[in-house]
Parts: C-alpha cells; structure tokens; sequence
C-alpha cells in the first residue's frame, strides 16, 4: 500500500469510545509482540543489535552488523525468536522476520534503550520483501500482556497505520465508493460503483469522516502515494456476519517511510 510507502490505515467510519486497541496478530494466546512492526523509536537512535540467528546456514549476516551470529535449522515463528531472546540476559527486545518464498527466517536480539522513555515500535519497511511477515516484541510478556502499539495521532484515533479491513476466509468486504483527491485519477479497473474526488484529501481522517457521513459505510481503507502526491479513500460496507471482524497486514506496506 503507499506504492509500499506503508502510507496506508483502515477503521471503522466512527470510533466507538473510548476507542480500541490495534488489532493483535495471530496467535493470540499469551502474545506481546507485533506484526509488521520493528522495535525501534524514532528519535532515540537504533537500540544495538547483539546476536543475529537465522535459519539457513548459507545466509550471510547483515554487512552492517559484526557481532555474533548463530544458526536455529527449525527457526519459523515469532516465538521461537521471543524465547531466544527470553535466554539471554542481554535481550530485551526481538525483531523477527520471515521471506517466504525462500523460505528463511532471521531473528534479531536487541539490548532494551537505556532511556525508558524510549519505548516503543515502528512500522517495518518493506519487512519479509514486502509482504508483512515481520514482528517485534519484548523477550518475555508481561502479565497481561499489553495492547499493541497505537498508531499517531493517538487522540480518538481508531484506525490502524499498515493495515486493510479484510479478515482471511470472510472474502473481500463490497466496496461502495472510492474517493481521489486528484480527478486524473481513474477508479480502479476492478471497481465499477461511484467514485468522487475531495481535493484536499490526505489524511484518513477525512476519509473516516466520509464513511460515518454515508449510511451504507461501515469500514474504510485509505492510502497516500507520498511521491505523486495521490490519496485514495475505499468506503467499504461491513461484512454481514459479524465473526468477520478484523484487520489483515495491506500487502507491500512497509518499503518506505511508513508514516
């Protein structure tokens, strides 16, 4: 999404209150880390790197990194990278990422920041080549383990930076009306409904407010093209079986700035 800018939110059209946490990844039980997000603050300077693990003895490390290296042949899952973590006294923090056409798994041991007011993650550019198959998380959960990161601006914001309102096996939510700020812009070639332009459209919370103001609108999606720029607002109607609610990671969000 973002032309894999990371530019890219989707939410419901009115926030319930007080408004929700982000949408935890899979498995839920027990699970403090983050998908499609990095440990890392901006401001704070990268917290340093003390071991690197892979699962493909034939993988290089990093070019940046010159610390110490090892090889877990079965490594596949945020877990295993968390409890690696967990084992060492120096670990404070994991970030964790699959290719998965390969497929090779790399996890990353990470000391805590030293200044504690430096807590927090990041969106992941372009983590597993685009696809989003990244974590991170602490090496040992508090109990309970906490909500994920909220995106910014964190002021009755409940709509989440990354992801897309699809939920596997639901199929893909209809789709009422897209909305460019540019008039250039044609609708996409698979959507057939009513498309408008709002010129100043850039932020998703107009696109937000779009949806709240159409009565058939109970999700929306919206992303930017930082480079052009070009934004788009996707008002989606709400899946009918209320099971079906949730985010998924939007494909190719992550290969730049994720802002």
């Amino acid at each position: 999404c973002g032309d894999g800018a990371g530019t890219c939110w989707a939410g419901p059209g009115t926030c319930p209150s007080p408004p929700p946490s982000p949408p935890a990844p899979s498995p839920v039980v027990e699970v403090c880390y983050f998908q499609g997000q990095d440990y890392f603050v901006d401001g704070c300077g990268y917290p340093d790197v003390i071991e690197i693990i892979d699962n493909d003895p034939s993988e290089d490390a990093s070019s940046w990194f010159s610390g110490p290296r090892s090889v877990v042949s079965d490594l596949e899952h945020p877990d295993q990278c968390q409890e690696l973590c967990a084992a060492n006294p120096d670990c404070g923090f994991f970030s964790f990422e699959v290719q998965q056409e390969a497929p090779t798994a790399r996890c990353y041991l990470k000391r805590a920041y030293a200044d504690p007011s430096c807590y927090g993650y990041s969106v992941w550019d372009d983590c597993g080549d685009g696809a989003g198959t990244c974590w991170a998380g602490p090496g040992t959960c508090p109990s309970p383990p906490p909500s994920p990161p909220a995106p910014s601006p964190v002021v009755e914001v409940c709509y989440f930076q990354g992801q897309d309102y699809f939920v596997d096996g639901c199929g893909y939510p209809d789709v009422i009306e897209i909305i460019d700020n540019d008039p250039s812009e044609d609708a996409s070639s698979w959507f057939s409904g009513p498309r408008s332009v709002v010129s100043d459209l850039e932020h998703p919370d107009q696109c937000q407010e779009l949806c709240a103001a159409n009565p058939d609108c109970g999700f929306f999606s919206f992303e930017v093209q930082q480079e052009a720029p070009t934004a788009r607002c996707y008002l989606k109607r709400a899946y009918a079986d209320p099971s079906c609610y949730g985010y998924s990671v939007w494909d190719d969000c992550g290969d730049g700035a994720g802002t």
